[in-house]
């Protein structure tokens, strides 16, 4: 079901990625989303695209996304499908790890602080689903936290495209000129 990680592009590029990962970790893959054996999917299957936001001051608030594959991803585009079960299973589930392995909550912090950089520089607010049930937006060079209602979140790539558009079915009556009986016929 899991065998050694190889870059699709050369060998070079295998070593570069191994020579980045921590001493002692073995990267490997699945055997890809159609043959996925749900049940035993590892940790990074379940969370993506989501990952632990951690303040400044080490505080594990919620849940951020990676900003790389929002163009990509429908659940980025779509955070309120984002169940409130999953949300609290995400938190319990890593303040269980950073408990047993505090390490790792310093990754985390170490990451978001890179995510807190590269959108101070875009001048790019950080969206968090906190662990307190609602969503935050996160201005990088403080930490403030604004509380943003999930119908103005934005979305990204395609997912953008389809949202500006205006189905048949969502127009009233007549606005197609008639046109709209000629598609439904």
């Amino acid at each position: 079901m899991w065998h050694l990680w190889q870059s699709p592009k050369d060998e070079a590029e295998t070593a570069r990625v191994q020579s980045q990962a921590a001493p002692g970790q073995v990267l490997i893959e699945c055997q890809g989303h159609l043959l996925c054996q749900r049940e035993f999917r590892s940790m990074v299957c379940r969370e993506f695209p989501f990952f632990p936001y951690v303040t400044r001051q080490g505080e594990f608030i919620g849940l951020s996304y990676y900003r790389e594959y929002a163009d990509r991803c429908w659940v980025i585009s779509n955070l309120s499908a984002v169940t409130h079960a999953y949300r609290q299973q995400f938190i319990q589930t890593y303040d269980a790890l950073f408990a047993a392995c505090p390490e790792e909550r310093e990754l985390f912090r170490y990451h978001s602080g890179i995510v807190r950089r590269v959108c101070g520089r875009q001048h790019q607010q950080i969206t968090v689903l906190h662990r307190d049930g609602e969503i935050y937006a996160v201005t990088p060079r403080d930490g403030s936290l604004q509380r943003i209602h999930v119908e103005d979140l934005p979305r990204f790539g395609p997912y953008a495209i389809s949202a500006a558009l205006a189905f048949p079915d969502e127009l009233e009556p007549g606005a197609l000129g008639g046109q709209e009986q000629a598609a439904t016929a």
